[in-house]
């Protein structure tokens, strides 16, 4: 989990009980982001 959770969310408790938690992700590829738009998250906005 990121440090940035503690200060851009103000204390960030709630996401705290997510840590470790698996994601949901559909089943249909259709319903899923493409990878470019993954690729994309990653190097613009994570700052975990």
């Amino acid at each position: 989990m990121s440090d940035h959770i503690h200060t851009d969310f103000g204390d960030g408790e709630h996401y705290y009980g997510l840590k470790d938690t698996k994601l949901w992700v559909p089943e249909s590829s259709e319903h899923r982001p493409g990878r470019e738009h993954l690729v994309w998250h990653n190097e613009n906005r994570f700052r975990g």
